[in-house]
């Protein structure tokens, strides 16, 4: 295993992003090598990130099309995760990213409403602006919010960690569809994907967008800006706009956290309020975390 030793090193650092970087590198040198290819798959299932090895076992599939077994394997762990791969799917872009993110999702009807009319007072061990900087890491909020209505009336900003809204139906991101009726929408736990046209848009407010966006094809700008009123917090780390116009000020409200990791602009553009489009400089003020720009 002439690679074991070297990936045993790299897994001393306790970075998955760093051990990534490097295997991904070391793949490029030695694109052939199966074994370190499975060594790869191997890593990525050992530390959970489902969606980065079903990939690379795309990826493995498309490169060695005679191993039946690996493309055996990679059948039964997509079916395993819930993830529904054909022969048309059989490519590592089905998956995007070598970072983690959710897996696709099953979507089915959900009742979005809570009732806070039966909330109940109590008295909690932690002062209240203790719960409250506790609520800045938004893991613990969502485990607060999740835990009793009194803590989520506390900070009442209901968290999103996957956000599409477009005017048409999509099929290139995570398996996501998009019905075309204007009041099509899919919620699962906390992901939604809505058609921009949805009068449900409006009454939206307050959400705190934390990992994944996605705007495409809402033809009429101020629409957009008017839906993004509902943003009371955005620190997301993939970022997807694609056949869209926005402004400047939109942009820098999904943006405004620096904490953008990849990010996709397909048949854009960005204006500002002078008039003229955004250049280069201003885009590239608030990533200084990506690492895919594209």
């Amino acid at each position: 295993m002439k690679f074991e030793k070297w990936l045993k090193c790299l897994e001393e650092w306790d970075d998955s992003e760093f051990v990534i970087t490097n295997i991904e590198k070391k793949l490029s040198e030695n694109i052939f090598d199966k074994e370190l290819w499975k060594d790869y798959i191997k890593y990525l299932k050992k530390i959970k990130n489902t969606n980065a090895m079903l990939g690379v076992y795309s990826r493995y599939c498309g490169l060695f099309l005679n191993d039946s077994k690996m493309e055996k394997e990679f059948l039964n762990e997509a079916e395993k995760n819930g993830v529904n791969v054909g022969d048309e799917l059989l490519d590592y872009k089905e998956f995007y990213s070598i970072l983690p993110f959710q897996l696709p999702v099953k979507y089915g009807p959900c009742e979005t409403k809570i009732d806070l009319s039966t909330t109940l007072s109590q008295n909690f061990a932690l002062p209240n602006k203790m719960l409250k900087y506790l609520m800045k890491n938004v893991g613990i909020l969502q485990k607060l919010q999740k835990s009793c209505k009194q803590l989520f009336l506390l900070q009442p900003t209901p968290i999103c960690h996957r956000f599409v809204i477009a005017s048409r139906p999509i099929k290139n991101y995570f398996n996501l569809t998009l019905k075309t009726h204007q009041k099509a929408i899919n919620f699962d736990e906390q992901s939604l994907t809505i058609n921009s046209e949805n009068p449900e848009l409006d009454n939206l407010e307050n959400l705190y967008l934390t990992n994944y966006v996605y705007i495409g094809s809402i033809f009429n700008v101020l629409r957009l800006s008017n839906i993004l009123k509902c943003v009371q917090k955005c620190e997301i780390k993939y970022l997807t706009i694609e056949n869209q116009t926005l402004f400047f000020k939109d942009y820098q409200l999904l943006t405004e956290a620096k904490s953008v990791k990849e990010i996709k602009f397909l048949y854009s553009q960005i204006w500002k309020n002078n008039g003229f489009l955004a250049q280069l400089e201003d885009i590239m003020e608030n990533l200084p975390n990506a690492v895919h720009i594209e």
